[in-house]
């Protein structure tokens, strides 16, 4: 069996050293050794260790516990904890972020490389037995990577028509329409910004985020772009730029449409205007009542709402949603492992499955709508 890799983070140098070098003797290969949680995360996106040493008390605003949730649900890697601290508030925070293992220090070597070994064998027999489910269910299908070409006029021209805002414009003139249109594929985390030419779309499938930076470099998700929301169509008649990027947060299908050509036609069909202006007001008073909730609701109330968001147009009772906890933190406005929590408490009480890596699967979708009507 070839030697697992294994990352060590601690930020006290000479303690990380002992700890190499015991993973050394046991016949484990040190990939690397750093001192905080961002460089973790950081560090994994170059080089994919197979398990992770993690700290709890580290350098900086990312604690081991965080960066522990964002390596779980962002790489799907067992996580151990480290730590001189045994007590149950300690212990309490880190199993919210469903550890593989936990050992405190003083560790023995013994201890260390059984906690290794088990956390190694368990991560690869769930790793298959999603694998093994997936291949069975349609529970988390991938959006597909290719589109025929001969298919896309076709495709273009019915989803087009599925939209209320076309509905007043003829076969003939919406089948001229959708020649000049492009079906693409904009790989997950893509990112541009709305002044870009092909910023003029309509989703297919898949999900957009509405990005917007703020002066500490922090990204916050100020809206989401759901199959069939007509809505970043405003680029299209507006001549002034948004402040905002367009971020792909799973693999999304979209129909590009040539900017001049959709104004050519708002400007033929008055009615299909004043169908736009009432779409976007709809779509702003919906998007300022999801902000307000953000500000005022308690946490649950924040997540449950959220999650009928990304849902909102699936007209099944159960569905699954492919998004990452830190996503939905950043949409809710709350801590990373205050989401996790909540989410956990969701799937305890029978509300949400959330067994397979980036995906939730809603079981409950009534009991989302009771909790999200709540008021404080």
């Amino acid at each position: 069996m070839a030697k697992a890799n294994i990352l060590i983070v601690e930020d006290e140098q000479i303690v990380a050293l002992d700890i190499a070098r015991s993973l050394q003797r046991s016949g484990y290969h040190v990939l690397g050794s750093v001192i905080s949680g961002k460089q973790a995360i950081e560090f994994i996106r170059k080089s994919t260790p197979d398990l992770v040493l993690m700290d709890i008390q580290l350098q900086g605003e990312m604690d081991g516990v965080v960066a522990a949730a964002i390596i779980s649900d962002e790489f799907d890697l067992p996580v151990i904890y480290l730590t001189a601290n045994s007590d149950s508030a300690t212990i309490e925070r880190a199993q919210i972020t469903e550890p593989y293992g936990y050992l405190v220090k003083p560790f023995k070597e013994s201890e260390l490389y059984a906690a290794i070994q088990t956390s190694l064998y368990k991560h690869r027999i769930l790793t298959q037995r999603n694998k093994n489910s997936e291949s069975k269910s349609f529970l988390c299908p991938q959006t597909p990577l290719h589109v025929h070409a001969k298919n896309n006029i076709e495709r273009v021209l019915n989803s087009l028509r599925a939209l209320e805002l076309f509905s007043q414009v003829s076969d003939e003139e919406l089948s001229a329409f959708a020649r000049q249109c492009e079906v693409r594929i904009i790989k997950s985390s893509t990112e541009f910004s709305t002044v870009d030419s092909c910023a003029v779309f309509i989703v297919l499938s898949g999900r957009i985020a509405l990005i917007k930076s703020e002066e500490t470099g922090k990204d916050l998700i100020v809206d989401l772009i759901l199959p069939y929301d007509p809505f970043l169509l405003i680029l299209a008649v507006e001549n002034y730029p948004v402040p905002l990027k367009i971020r792909a947060q799973v693999d999304s299908e979209i129909i590009q449409i040539p900017q001049m050509l959709f104004i050519l036609l708002i400007e033929k069909h008055r009615e299909i205007y004043r169908a736009f202006l009432s779409t976007v007001t709809s779509r702003l008073a919906e998007s300022y009542n999801f902000s307000k909730s953000l500000a005022h609701d308690q946490v649950q109330v924040r997540v449950a709402s959220a999650l009928l968001k990304l849902i909102s147009v699936d007209v099944k009772e159960n569905s699954h949603i492919n998004i990452l906890r830190r996503e939905i933190a950043e949409l809710t406005g709350t801590a990373l492992e205050t989401v996790v929590r909540e989410l956990k408490k969701l799937e305890k009480e029978g509300v949400l499955d959330l067994s397979r890596p980036r995906c939730i699967n809603i079981l409950d979708r009534e009991t989302l709508i009771k909790i999200s009507n709540k008021e404080n």
